[in-house]
């Protein structure tokens, strides 16, 4: 009996321990990665975990995304960073990260940055992390990095009138500028696994990871009262309100998945805990371009690679697409807009090992190509 008992045990041992789901080293995003996404733009409530299972089999697709990661192109601004993830080609919404070993660490944020309309605020050092794999189920990693600039008085013309608000607690004071250090905190954590439903993807193992960003500025005055330097006082307080540089949280949840690079789910959460918009894996396998063709569309777009230029082929009327070329360490080449009048694009000079990608409404085509 005390055998069985004993054999019972290590079984239950076995399958807690085999059965932890964990998101491999490879599923680091790389030069070359495009993953395109199903959005939902409305308003969600997720649901709790039942009979674990995750469900969002009620998404809509109200429109594609394309993710692409590429090689840092702006390296005068962000020197540190050797990756650069981008949405639609959206500058708006692009993050540079630094990729060291397993790890990835952010360098800026897109979407911080325009809700703190403040020059500057890019230039992280580096110190945040946003992943580290693998990932398990134990993963929770607390991060931080700050960044300061000066603000001259100048800049906030028309904005606030700063010698008055210092007045009120400096009577006399004068202010020559602002000192503005805002410290990001990032806090990394797993927190839960199981299937997963969504329009697309049917009982598969995922990771839920949260990743929580907190920022929190201060405000530091340089000026004068009675005569007497004012070195980095603090108005923090004094200014709440009155400029955009109140503390911020930033929460997303992604559901990773062992079976796929490309994230299942990525949504961002509100303070009262529905998603603000939701993006779904949408009809793509691995997601690397690199070393094979990828076609994740509805319709028969294709090109062919002719006389030095690619041309669009089974292109329907009023359809546009977008081509673009890229080297194959991810930097953008060329790029062009075709129609069913203008499907050809011709290749600048472009010799050597190339990829190809179409995106259009229907989805994403992705071919490597060899120029001669």
């Amino acid at each position: 009996m005390n055998k069985l008992i004993s054999f019972v045990a290590i079984a239950c041992c076995y399958i807690d321990f085999y059965g932890q789901i964990t998101i491999p080293a490879t599923h680091m995003p790389t030069i070359g990665d495009v993953f395109t996404y199903a959005t939902h733009n409305q308003i969600y409530t997720p649901k709790p975990l039942t009979g674990g299972v995750y469900d969002f089999s009620d998404l809509v697709q109200d429109d594609t995304s394309v993710f692409k990661y590429v090689a840092n192109d702006k390296t005068v601004e962000f020197p540190n960073s050797n990756l650069k993830f981008t949405e639609d080609d959206n500058d708006q919404a692009t993050i540079f990260f630094k990729k060291d070993g397993n790890d990835l660490f952010v360098i800026s944020l897109a979407q911080i940055q325009s809700q703190i309309p403040i020059p500057g605020i890019g230039g992280l050092k580096g110190t945040m992390k946003y992943s580290s794999f693998p990932i398990t189920a134990s993963t929770n990693i607390s991060s931080n990095d700050e960044i300061a600039m000066t603000i001259p008085k100048a800049m906030l013309q028309g904005i606030i009138n700063v010698d008055s608000l210092a007045a009120t607690i400096l009577p006399g004071a004068t202010v020559d500028s602002l000192r503005l250090s805002i410290k990001f905190t990032l806090n990394l954590f797993s927190d839960g696994s199981g299937k997963i439903k969504t329009p697309i993807d049917n009982n598969i193992d995922v990771l839920k990871v949260v990743r929580k960003i907190s920022i929190v500025p201060k405000l530091g005055l340089y000026g004068k009262a009675f005569g007497f330097p004012i070195n980095n006082f603090d108005v923090t307080d004094l200014l709440a309100g009155q400029l955009p540089i109140d503390d911020l949280d930033i929460t997303t949840h992604t559901y990773y998945s062992p079976s796929f690079r490309q994230e299942i789910i990525v949504a961002t959460l509100d303070s009262i805990g529905q998603y603000q918009r939701v993006s779904f894996r949408y009809r793509t396998k691995n997601g690397v371009i690199i070393n094979q063709i990828q076609s994740a569309r509805t319709n028969k777009l294709d090109f062919e690679f002719v006389d030095g230029k690619i041309e669009v082929i089974n292109m329907s009327p009023n359809q546009t697409a977008e081509i673009s070329i890229f080297s194959m360490d991810g930097r953008k080449l060329q790029e062009k807009k075709v129609t069913m009048n203008d499907t050809s694009l011709y290749l600048n000079n472009s010799k050597g090992v190339r990829i190809v990608t179409i995106v259009d409404e229907s989805g994403i085509l992705t071919k490597k190509i060899f120029i001669q």
